[in-house]
């Protein structure tokens, strides 16, 4: 990858996160569920060179701490440098799920219909499995038909999507 990435590291009341921007943009976030020194190894695996500057989207990373804190938070970011580089059904699917608001649950078949694929609840499914920036893009408010959580791509699993479901619901 190229120079110009740049992540800092956190803790929240869930545990470390860590957001990763390229000229100010968001790219990427990591749920909690790692230590910071295989957060940072994670990050500089895929962004070699990235520095650390715990200065950056400092609103973002005050958002980020308010919600695992258990407080009701918007978050307002630009998600376009995210998700740039990605498919236009993957963007579609993102974008529609970036909709949903806190303490609401959609379906993946529901969210494949609001993005227009009316038949691609499992792609939608595939997609959010790759999710550039969970809880920003909030992929753990997409639940199965049946109101079982299903999986989350997270060093926490599907206790952590259940876990944010809850908060925000208390919150």
């Amino acid at each position: 990858m190229e120079d110009g990435f740049e992540y800092t590291i956190f803790n929240t009341q869930f545990g470390c996160f860590a957001i990763v921007a390229e000229g100010g943009n968001l790219i990427r976030t990591y749920l909690p569920g790692m230590d910071k020194g295989r957060l940072k190894k994670q990050i500089l695996e895929l962004y070699p060179g990235a520095k650390y500057n715990p200065a950056m989207l400092k609103n973002l990373q005050q958002q980020v701490k308010n919600y695992f804190a258990g407080k009701k938070v918007i978050f307002d970011i630009d998600i376009t440098y995210a998700i740039e580089n990605l498919s236009d059904f993957s963007k579609t699917i993102l974008k529609a799920c970036h909709k949903i608001k806190p303490a609401q649950t959609i379906s993946y078949s529901r969210l494949a219909e609001l993005a227009k694929h009316p038949n691609a609840a499992r792609a939608a499914g595939a997609v959010l499995s790759k999710n550039p920036v969970p809880l920003i893009i909030p992929c753990h408010r997409v639940i199965k038909s049946t109101g079982q959580t299903g999986n989350f791509t997270s060093p926490q699993g599907a206790i952590l999507k259940q876990k944010m479901l809850d908060l925000e619901v208390l919150g």
